[in-house]
């Protein structure tokens, strides 16, 4: 998008061609593969974790506000990683899957990358009774304070979340029915 006649970025697209730039991004390592153990590589995004944890530790550091909604949003990406999700009906809809807690004015409070099937979530001690939206909520819900006020959509809303949220952590959830 730097580089297209409608978003173009004159600060990036008048000092480093499309091109280079692909050539470099293709070339970049973020973790040198035998310094990393094999626990470290079930994460599934492990190559890219440091550029990750800087990222969710800006975001970590943003203040909290009593009120957040919690989303699921996608990163456009059509590279073949077992990660990538097709979620029909989006404005993008293949790429990498990002769950994240934002503030009323859209700045992000925490996130993370869903690594798709089989990905845990939560531990499985917390998750009695929840469907995959729920573990997300709670995961999000971690890091904000007690008595916060907690939006979400269809997908994350259920009883069983909002009792959840009420009983163990101290927040009121308001989210769409599922129909």
């Amino acid at each position: 998008m730097y580089w297209m006649s409608k978003t173009r970025i004159p600060m990036i697209a008048d000092r480093m061609t499309r091109d280079r730039f692909f050539r470099i991004r293709t070339n970049l390592k973020l973790v040198n593969d035998l310094d990393v153990d094999t626990a470290a590589k079930q994460n599934k995004f492990w190559k890219v974790q440091p550029l990750i944890e800087t990222v969710r530790k800006a975001c970590l550091e943003n203040p909290r506000p009593q009120e957040v909604s919690i989303d699921e949003q996608i990163i456009p990406f059509w590279g073949q990683v077992s990660m990538r999700q097709f979620i029909r009906g989006k404005p993008n809809p293949c790429g990498l899957k990002n769950f994240v807690c934002t503030s009323p004015g859209g700045i992000p409070l925490d996130f993370f990358l869903y690594e798709g099937k089989g990905d845990s979530i939560l531990p499985t001690g917390e998750t009695e009774g929840l469907d995959i939206g729920g573990k997300v909520v709670m995961r999000l819900a971690n890091n904000l304070p007690e008595g916060s006020k907690l939006y979400m959509d269809r997908y994350f809303t259920s009883i069983e979340l909002l009792g959840k949220l009420y009983t163990e952590k101290k927040m009121q959830g308001t989210g769409t029915p599922k129909q």
